[in-house]
């Protein structure tokens, strides 16, 4: 949508000769635009998103609109926060259809301001919305790298399918942020520093103390509801992947992997491969295609 679309101009120029209407409609514009407390603003805009007919006629007139609304538009937040707030079928199909457009073009900033306003509102009527944006994010999850979480949130279906969503735009931090905001969990700060710290850790007990734990059993328990395998067996995993992928990738003499990947000498590094990849060091690089 273009920067300079005005979405009360808009809705202004659908009314018609309907003055009722239109006078209805500049005082929520007037509304809108002013400098309020939230509770004060939602307080005034109530008569609003609870009126039946004026949120349907309004709502079925965005809907006309070939593109979606964004962050570009002014009061873009504060429009959506009216759409989503009533619970009428015209505006409840056009925040579907916003949810649906920015999944589908990966607009990050909108994404992020509808978990805020799921996450604050918390109606009923937008529980389809809430979970078609926690499987969203569940699945860039996995995109990015990350572990998948303890348990699918409550209410998601496992045979939904974002057959249109594209993610492009995901890093792991706007997805540790929209999880924070859509309230999925709150151990993001334990798995973001797994995540930061694991590379130079080799034991359970290194990793705990690169992560700023007090208690070993209480990370090992932690570590293991949110990763789903035990400490010791996820770093060897890592270990693993990390030996492999210099291995078929790279030319460095078994020596130099083996100080990169924290082995004493070569000869653990072998004992290792066997252990863990099934051949020697050797004979995976010869086998890599």
């Amino acid at each position: 949508m273009d920067k300079d679309f005005s979405i009360c101009k808009y809705l202004l120029s659908k009314t018609e000769n309907d003055e009722q209407m239109e006078a209805r409609l500049r005082m929520l514009c007037v509304t809108m635009a002013k400098d309020m407390p939230e509770e004060t603003r939602k307080r005034h805009i109530r008569p609003f998103f609870t009126d039946t007919e004026f949120m349907n006629r309004i709502a079925g007139w965005m809907n006309e609109l070939p593109e979606a609304i964004t962050c570009g538009q002014h009061e873009f937040s504060d429009w959506l926060e009216l759409f989503m707030m009533s619970a009428e079928a015209e505006s409840t199909r056009y925040v579907i259809r916003l949810q649906a457009w920015y999944i589908h073009f990966c607009c990050v900033e909108e994404l992020l301001t509808m978990c805020r306003l799921l996450q604050e509102l918390r109606l009923e009527h937008l529980d389809p919305v809430r979970n078609r944006m926690i499987h969203y994010f569940r699945e860039a999850r996995q995109l990015c790298g990350m572990p998948s979480l303890s348990r699918p949130a409550e209410g998601i279906e496992v045979s939904i399918r974002l057959l249109d969503a594209t993610y492009d735009r995901i890093t792991r931090n706007i997805v540790l942020q929209a999880e924070e905001l859509l309230g999925v969990h709150t151990d993001h700060s334990f798995v973001e520093k797994v995540l930061e710290c694991y590379t130079k850790a080799r034991t359970a007990e290194e990793l705990a103390e690169l992560c700023g734990a007090s208690s070993i059993v209480t990370f090992r328990r932690t570590f293991l509801r949110l990763f789903n395998c035990p400490v010791a067996q996820w770093l060897r995993q890592k270990r693993a992947e990390q030996v492999l992928k210099l291995l078929r990738t790279t030319h460095l003499p078994l020596q130099e992997i083996a100080e990169q990947c924290g082995f004493a000498n070569q000869s653990y590094l072998s004992d290792f491969c066997k252990r863990n990849l099934g051949d020697t060091p050797i004979n995976i690089r010869r086998n890599k295609n």
